[in-house]
């Protein structure tokens, strides 16, 4: 029922477009506009509507084979992460934390794998089934976001997973007394 009525709003509303609009002013000096003319209005011109032609196409030359059409990779089902874990802590004494990832159904030819810490970027060793490794160093303690994407031959984002927080706890030496 309500679309019923949203579309005879629209049908009734298509013809008004075209209707001429006139304006007059009431008795307390504000203008008033209407599609109905009073005495004292007067009509307003209706400003041109932009339009586009978009241009002719040529005609295929006869005897001229067509054009290759390009051959695209495959699209990616999923990028993940899966070490490490969401919300995990990382236990690295020497700050060395290894990140690691799946992506469905396989690198394509020319792509690559990036992980980014923090805003940083390091690429990623590809291994076998889509799995891709990146050891990252110096990574200090605290709370990180760490996002993996895939990169094209020319270095644009294919895919991108999701961030995903971790915690790396490091041991620290205390100062003696």
């Amino acid at each position: 029922m309500r679309y019923a009525v949203l579309i005879l709003a629209a049908v009734a509303t298509a013809g008004a477009a075209d209707a001429p609009v006139y304006r007059a002013t009431d008795g307390a000096g504000h203008p008033v506009f209407s599609d109905r003319p009073t005495p004292s209005a007067r009509r307003v011109p209706a400003k041109p509507v932009n339009t586009y032609a978009p241009p002719v196409g040529q005609p295929a030359r006869a005897g001229a084979p067509p054009a290759p059409a390009p051959v695209e990779p495959p699209p990616y089902e999923s990028l993940e992460i899966v070490l490490p874990e969401p919300g995990a802590t990382a236990r690295a004494n020497g700050g060395d934390v290894r990140v690691e990832g799946r992506v469905a159904p396989g690198l394509a030819a020319g792509h690559r794998v990036t992980v980014s810490l923090d805003g940083q970027t390091a690429a990623c060793v590809a291994r076998d089934g889509g799995r891709f490794t990146c050891p990252l160093s110096a990574v200090a303690r605290g709370p990180h976001t760490v996002r993996a994407a895939v990169l094209d031959e020319a270095g644009a984002v294919v895919l991108q997973s999701g961030a995903t927080r971790f915690h790396v706890l490091r041991t620290s030496v205390a100062r003696a007394r």
